[in-house]
């Protein structure tokens, strides 16, 4: 994890994340308000930290950016499982809109 910032409406986290071919690219993760944090568990100045190391379980955006919805977030320093968004559909990112001209 790289960066967090808890903002309203949503909560926003910056990871690096190495793809199957080794490179890295920085990602960004959308989730619950901050105040929705606070009552499943999260803690702003402990829970995630940068340097922490994590899994997220989320839907990528449908433009294919380096974006996504998080659902939840497993930390590996103690392999708790956090909420960090709403259920939103089956993961299958539906179906990419088109892109550039018409």
């Amino acid at each position: 994890m790289t960066k967090s910032q808890w903002t309203n409406p949503h909560f926003y986290f910056f990871m690096d994340v190495k793809d199957k071919n080794g490179e890295v690219a920085n990602w960004k993760f959308e989730g619950y308000p901050p105040v929705v944090l606070n009552r499943v568990g999260w803690k702003r100045t402990e829970t995630m930290l940068p340097g922490d190391t994590v899994t997220v379980f989320g839907w990528r955006a449908r433009d294919g950016t380096n974006w996504a919805h998080s659902r939840t977030v497993t930390f590996a320093k103690n392999g708790k499982k956090l909420e960090s968004g709403p259920p939103a559909g089956n993961g299958d990112g539906g179906n990419a809109p088109p892109t550039g001209p018409r």
